[in-house]
């Protein structure tokens, strides 16, 4: 997912996707349990590495399918931010899907759930922050 062992001195380039939902009054935003270390069994945005000569946008439509059976179109992301850092090149898109309620865990998740972002689980890699920033720029464009 987000790095891999044989990389774990180099710099990793990751594409991570958090997607949202509006469930009647309350915006869910969907994570998956990581299946393997690092960080098994701890909670994420689901996102992993970029493959070779793979676009960010394309990884991170691809890391979601992979990781919760959900397609995305890729015209309704956004750009979050971009982290460039000593240890990771990470691209950081939202969305807001409607219709998505049939999630499945898959590949590197060992679970998939949507949780109200008023009340989420403990997250790992500084997720959380990423999320109100989402959250923010998402309710800025509505």
């Amino acid at each position: 997912m987000w790095y891999r062992k044989a990389n774990i001195n180099s710099k990793s380039d990751v594409s991570t996707c958090i997607v949202f939902r509006k469930n009647k009054n309350n915006t869910e935003v969907l994570l998956v349990k990581r299946a393997n270390d690092p960080n098994k069994n701890k909670w994420c945005i689901p996102g992993g590495h970029i493959e070779n000569e793979e676009k960010p946008l394309d990884a991170a439509i691809r890391e979601i399918k992979e990781e919760t059976s959900l397609e995305l179109n890729k015209k309704n992301l956004f750009l979050v931010e971009q982290i460039d850092d000593e240890k990771i090149n990470n691209n950081i898109y939202a969305v807001l899907e409607e219709d998505y309620n049939q999630e499945e865990a898959d590949s590197d998740a060992k679970e998939a759930k949507w949780f109200d972002v008023e009340k989420l689980p403990q997250l790992i890699w500084d997720n959380e922050s990423h999320i109100k920033k989402a959250l923010n720029l998402l309710n800025k464009n509505l």
